[in-house]
């Protein structure tokens, strides 16, 4: 009774915390665009955006909000770009047109497709058709849901639960794909550890059609399967293997078409095998400050995001029976491998501050990787054991949806998140986050490429303890030095791009 009542407390938290976010839903990120796509894709089958695509859906969608505006608001400006292109930058829109004088957005259609049923019930119903993201968001969340707890039948409602608070609750009302990469890449994780080869490269293909790094798991899967062969410790307790017959090599061929897919949609399209990396990436920004901003940054790290999975790992490590440690931490080097080189194509983006809840968008969708490892850690451990390195995850998790709330509303991207306030102004050498970062947080303003004359100022008490500038920029921010002279600071640190530090104190000198 007890058991089942253990299991059976998850579904109404579930249904609770569905109902938050379908309140709560707004156009965030790029939801204007998918939002635009889904509807024309509804009206003429087709993802190419028209003026009347614009027009019908400022009537039946125009008043959701979007940052503190609604759509209706944005349309005018949709209309200005889709007459005359040249007159708005693409990237405000992510709205690009073809030779062909075709408009169509930067992002491959087919989250916005598979939003499509809900977009239709909810028009149907005569009711607003923005819910449909939040429903196929929570739909995907569901189905990973149930595959844990296929996974892990006796622990279930805990190991969903951490799924549930690492990070999905922050962008379960986000209008782009991350809670279903979240959740495919999850399932893929735990098939892969399983021997469902095939379903792990299934999934594996459908999160890389939306994040094209996630393709390295289909490889993976497929070596992984080959050291199960060789090395049997390395599966998951329990699971039998599927045989490499008709239906697994079907859902293989499906899960690398479906990641192929978006090349050659854009191929066909633009000429181009992706427009995103053809304009708003650059392999000079793949640095290891980026790649350790990745993981700790006390703005968006995953750590900072998903302490309960960094929490539930360590705790695998000690909670393990020593016979079954050097089997776990082999698979963990391994993951933790695969998600270092998934990560590093996403480093590239130009904008790393990237509009994120809580933590980066990208170090949410790689983290599942590692939760799949931190549940195998559970499954393997004794009762006693699993119960407290889930619960212990769980525990961190609710502390840290406290200060940022459940939606991870009590944060936005251009403020500086507590962590990091707090060491800026007690120890500011000693946190030297990305460019990018800190200029949007301490400027409060998103500006792509970062203008060499800018100098962004971070004060505590009313006195600057960090200031960010080029290394061609020797001025001093307003008000803090004469006309004529030049600012010294003490303990520069450079960082990436020819960006540095100063700290605290300051000097003014004569400029030379």
């Amino acid at each position: 009774m007890l058991k089942r009542l253990s299991t059976y407390w998850f579904l109404p938290l579930f249904l609770a915390i569905a109902g938050v976010v379908l309140v709560n839903t707004s156009l965030t990120g790029d939801g204007y665009e998918y939002m635009l796509t889904m509807h024309a894709l509804f009206e003429h089958a087709s993802p190419n955006i028209t003026l009347a695509d614009v027009d019908s859906l400022k009537q039946s969608a125009g008043g959701m909000p979007n940052y503190g505006a609604t759509l209706a608001d944005l349309m005018p400006l949709i209309h200005e770009h889709l007459l005359a292109p040249e007159k708005t930058p693409a990237y405000t829109y992510t709205i690009m047109p073809n030779d062909r004088g075709e408009f169509y957005g930067i992002h491959f259609g087919l989250y916005s497709l598979l939003a499509l049923p809900f977009y239709a019930l909810l028009k149907a119903l005569g009711a607003h058709p923005y819910y449909a993201f939040s429903l196929l968001n929570l739909t995907f969340c569901a189905v990973a849901c149930l595959y844990i707890r296929r996974a892990m039948p006796d622990r279930s409602s805990l190991a969903m639960l951490l799924f549930l608070l690492s990070g999905t609750t922050f962008y379960l009302s986000w209008t782009g794909p991350e809670v279903m990469t979240a959740s495919c890449v999850v399932i893929a994780g735990l098939a892969i550890l399983r021997g469902q080869t095939g379903l792990a490269i299934l999934l594996a293909g459908l999160a890389a059609s939306q994040n094209p790094p996630l393709f390295l798991l289909i490889p993976f899967a497929v070596a992984y399967r080959i050291l199960m062969a060789r090395y049997p410790k390395l599966q998951w307790p329990d699971s039998v293997a599927s045989a490499v017959d008709k239906r697994e090599l079907i859902l293989a061929a499906t899960g690398v078409l479906l990641a192929l897919a978006p090349y050659a949609f854009f191929q066909w399209v633009f000429g181009t095998p992706s427009v995103i990396a053809r304009d708003f990436n650059d392999p000079g920004f793949i640095t290891g400050a980026r790649l350790f901003s990745l993981f700790f940054d006390l703005n968006q790290g995953m750590v900072i995001g998903s302490p309960g999975i960094a929490l539930a790992l360590l705790l695998g490590l000690f909670l393990l029976p020593r016979q079954m440690r050097s089997a776990w931490l082999a698979v963990f080097v391994l993951v933790l491998g695969v998600v270092i080189l998934m990560a590093l194509p996403a480093l590239s983006t130009i904008n790393w501050n990237s509009g994120c809840v809580v933590m980066a968008r990208y170090s949410y969708w790689l983290g599942m990787p590692l939760l799949a490892v931190a549940l195998l850690a559970a499954r393997l451990s004794s009762p006693k054991s699993a119960v407290a390195l889930l619960l212990g995850g769980a525990v961190l998790q609710t502390i840290l949806l406290f200060s940022t709330g459940l939606l991870g509303g009590k944060t936005i991207y251009y403020e500086h998140l507590q962590p990091a306030r707090w060491v800026l102004s007690h120890f500011p050498q000693h946190y030297n986050p990305e460019a990018e970062i800190f200029h949007a947080r301490t400027q409060k303003v998103v500006i792509l490429p970062l203008p060499k004359d800018s100098i962004s100022v971070f004060s505590a008490n009313g006195k600057p303890t960090k200031i960010m500038r080029h290394q061609s920029n020797r001025k001093a921010p307003a008000g803090l030095c004469p006309a004529g002279s030049e600012l010294q600071g003490e303990n520069v640190r450079p960082v990436s791009r020819e960006w540095e530090y100063l700290h605290a104190p300051f000097q003014c000198v004569a400029r030379p």
